[in-house]
């Protein structure tokens, strides 16, 4: 039996649901509720395990430090289509490093306007100097955000039933899920 802990993300739908999710503002409604979630201390964690025709997820939700609900759902391994690993990094310094080498190219392009009109070199130096520093500030946050520790997850992708995220996990558990997964008994024909 194989075990791991982690939690639950909801997966992003298509490229055209994202679309119509930022348009519409549910977006940012949805990121304004995680933030209040976060705050209240809400998380929603599970446990997989894996024996040797099922995979067993025990679902458990908290809010301000008390249990919300329990839920157990036992998944056939049959019905497992697909697993998926994936390693996300924290975004927060691309959004920064995004702002100020936006915050640095519009404020150097105008002094670069400025100075182009009072025929003024100095001032010219300087909108060159605040326009590569707004890039070369992006550039840095870049660098540290991909020599940050990543968090790594997996996705479970399921026949008849919603595919899972799940994050948090390491490494280990990640790769001993895979190899329940891989070695369980294969289906007997279907004679009738």
């Amino acid at each position: 039996m194989s075990l791991a802990r982690g939690r639950i993300r909801y997966l992003p739908g298509s490229p055209r649901q994202q679309f119509l999710r930022w348009i519409s503002g549910w977006a940012f409604l949805h990121a304004v509720v995680r933030l209040l979630g976060r705050v209240l201390g809400y998380r929603h964690e599970v446990v997989l395990s894996v024996s040797e025709n099922s995979l067993l997820t025990r679902h458990r939700k908290f809010l301000l430090g008390s249990v919300l609900s329990e839920r157990e759902c036992d998944y056939a391994l049959d019905k497992v289509v697909m697993l998926s690993e994936f390693r996300r990094f924290s975004r927060i310094f691309l959004i920064l490093g995004a702002a100020i080498a936006a915050l640095g190219i519009f404020l150097g392009g105008r002094s670069m306007l400025e100075s182009a009109r009072a025929a003024d070199a100095t001032l010219l130096m300087a909108a060159a100097a605040v326009f590569g520093l707004g890039v070369a500030a992006d550039f840095v946050l870049q660098l540290i955000t991909l020599g940050g520790d990543a968090c790594l997850g997996l996705e479970v992708y399921l026949e008849d039933a919603p595919s899972l995220c799940i994050v948090g996990l390491t490494a280990e558990e990640i790769a001993s899920l895979r190899k329940a997964i891989r070695s369980r008994p294969k289906r007997a024909p279907v004679t009738g």
